[in-house]
């Protein structure tokens, strides 16, 4: 493989980082894409491809935020597995009379782990909204 740039200062262990960086990247991107359930596009407008980088970084700074957390806490999981073990918390809702009750499922142990090492608090099982 070879690696070219226009950067005549970087050495060729700096190029070699920010390309595996790169790889990092777009890797993010795409474990992120398949979480939320995106299909992929292919923009050609430059404003499209500037919208879809600014909505993509946010997403990598989230994994790798939730990454160095899990790797902290030593929860042993991905950050990729982790959002979908959260994804799958589900609350089910009834309504009584002019009151809306969510009961929220048990989080299992691994969703548990995650919002531990992520500092979140397990929401409340019964939610109560008044209408």
């Amino acid at each position: 493989m070879i690696l070219r740039t226009k950067q005549r200062e970087l050495t060729s262990i700096s190029i070699i980082h920010a390309y595996k960086g790169l790889c990092d990247v777009e890797r993010a991107f795409r474990s992120m894409k398949s979480v939320l359930e995106l299909r992929p596009f292919y923009y050609h407008l430059e404003p499209r491809v500037r919208a879809h980088a600014f909505i993509c970084f946010p997403a990598y700074l989230i994994e790798k935020y939730v990454e160095q957390a899990l790797k902290t806490a030593e929860v042993g999981m991905s950050a990729e597995r982790a959002f979908e073990s959260l994804k799958n918390m589900e609350v089910a809702v009834m309504k009584v009379g002019r009151e809306h009750y969510g009961c929220i499922t048990e989080p299992t142990f691994w969703q548990q782990r995650t919002l531990k090492a992520l500092g979140i608090k397990p929401p409340p099982r019964i939610l109560v909204e008044q209408g």
